[in-house]
C-alpha cells in the first residue's frame, strides 16, 4: 500500500481550448502505472459528490476531479453559449493533455454520464471505460418524476429569466438555499435519506448555491438534445449503474442505454436514489472494482494471444 506522502492532492487550473480557466485536482499514487480515473459529477453538482469512491479508489490509482466552465472553481467563460455538454468534455480533455493522461476511466453522474458518453464518441483511443450512474440521453423533462409536466415549469423559467434576469437570480439563490424545507425537498427526491448523511445533503445544497441559474439553465436546454443515436457507435465497454427509486432519471432510462449500448453491463441498486453511488456507496465501489478487474484481465488475454 502507498504512504501518505503518495496520496497527496495536486490541484490547479488550465486553460481549456478557448481560453477558459478550468479547475482540477488529482488525489492518489503519484507513481501509479494503472489507468486513471477521472469523475465528471452532474448538472450544477460539485467534486464532493465523488468523495466516497475518490476515497476508495485513490490507493489503487490516480482518481482526477473536474469543475466544468462556469462551476465553482473554473471561470465563467467570455461566451455563455458555450456552456454545452460537448465544451465541458473538452475541459475534461484539456486536463486530461495537461496532465499527460493518454487513456482514463470515465465515471459520470447524471449529467457527468453524458459528458463521457460524448468524450467517448469523440475521443474514443482516450477513454478505457464508461461507468455511467443515474444517467440518460433522452430529454430530462419526458420522465422526471414520472410526467412531463416538469417541461412547463421550466419554459416558464426561461421566459422569465431573459425579462428579469436579477430577479429570477435572486430567487434561484433562495429556491436552492440550505433551509429545513428545500433540505427536506432534496432528501426525499434526490437522496435515499435512510442512507445518506445530512452532511452529504447540505454540502449538496451549498455547492447548487454557487453555480449562476445561467449555467444550469443552458446544460438543462443541452440535455433536452437526445443522444439515442449515437449510443450504438460507442464501443467502448460501460458500466449502467441505476437506482430503483431513482425519481430524477428513472430506471427506464438507464435500461434504454443498457439495451442500446454495444458493450454494456448492468447494476442496479436496490432502494438507490438519483444519487445511488452515494446511498451504497460500498456496493458501487465493488461493482467498479470487479468491472475494471475484468477489463484488465481481458486486455491482458489479448496481449498474450496477440
Amino acid at each position: 500500500m502507498p504512504n501518505s506522502e503518495d496520496l497527496k492532492e495536486v490541484s490547479g487550473k488550465i486553460p481549456s481550448f478557448d481560453g477558459t480557466s478550468i479547475y482540477y485536482e488529482k488525489h492518489g499514487t503519484q507513481s501509479s502505472r494503472t489507468t486513471p480515473i477521472i469523475f465528471c459529477y452532474g448538472l450544477v453538482c460539485a467534486m464532493t459528490q465523488w468523495r466516497y469512491q475518490v476515497s476508495w479508489f485513490k490507493s489503487k490509482t490516480n482518481c482526477i476531479l473536474v469543475d466544468y466552465r462556469g462551476h465553482h472553481n473554473s471561470s465563467m467563460p467570455r461566451d455563455l453559449n458555450s456552456v454545452t455538454i460537448e465544451n465541458c468534455a473538452k475541459d475534461v480533455l484539456a486536463v486530461m493533455d495537461h496532465l499527460k493522461i493518454s487513456k482514463a476511466h470515465i465515471v459520470g453522474h447524471s449529467m457527468g454520464s453524458n459528458v463521457g458518453m460524448v468524450l467517448a464518441l469523440h475521443f474514443p483511443k482516450r477513454v478505457a471505460s464508461l461507468v455511467s450512474v443515474c444517467g440518460s440521453v433522452v430529454n430530462p423533462f419526458e420522465t422526471m418524476f414520472h410526467t412531463h409536466l416538469m417541461q412547463y415549469f421550466f419554459e416558464f423559467l426561461k421566459k422569465y429569466h431573459e425579462l428579469s434576469p436579477k430577479t429570477v437570480e435572486v430567487l434561484w439563490r433562495r429556491i436552492v438555499s440550505n433551509n429545513p424545507l428545500n433540505r427536506a425537498l432534496v432528501a426525499s427526491f434526490g437522496f435515499n435519506r435512510k442512507l445518506i448523511g445530512s452532511h452529504d445533503i447540505d454540502v449538496y445544497l451549498e455547492g447548487v448555491g454557487r453555480v449562476p441559474i445561467s449555467i444550469f439553465k443552458r446544460l438543462l436546454e443541452d440535455m433536452q438534445q437526445s443522444l439515442i443515436d449515437i449510443l450504438p457507435q460507442i464501443k467502448i465497454p460501460v458500466l449502467v449503474v441505476s437506482g430503483e427509486k431513482d425519481h430524477i432519471q428513472p430506471p427506464i432510462n438507464q435500461r434504454t442505454l443498457y439495451e442500446k449500448l454495444p458493450q454494456a453491463q448492468w447494476m442496479s441498486i436496490p432502494y438507490g436514489s438519483h444519487c445511488a453511488h452515494m446511498d451504497m456507496h460500498e456496493y458501487v465501489n465493488l461493482r467498479m472494482e470487479k468491472f475494471y478487474q475484468e477489463l484488465k484481465s481481458s486486455s491482458q488475454k489479448t496481449k498474450v494471444g496477440a
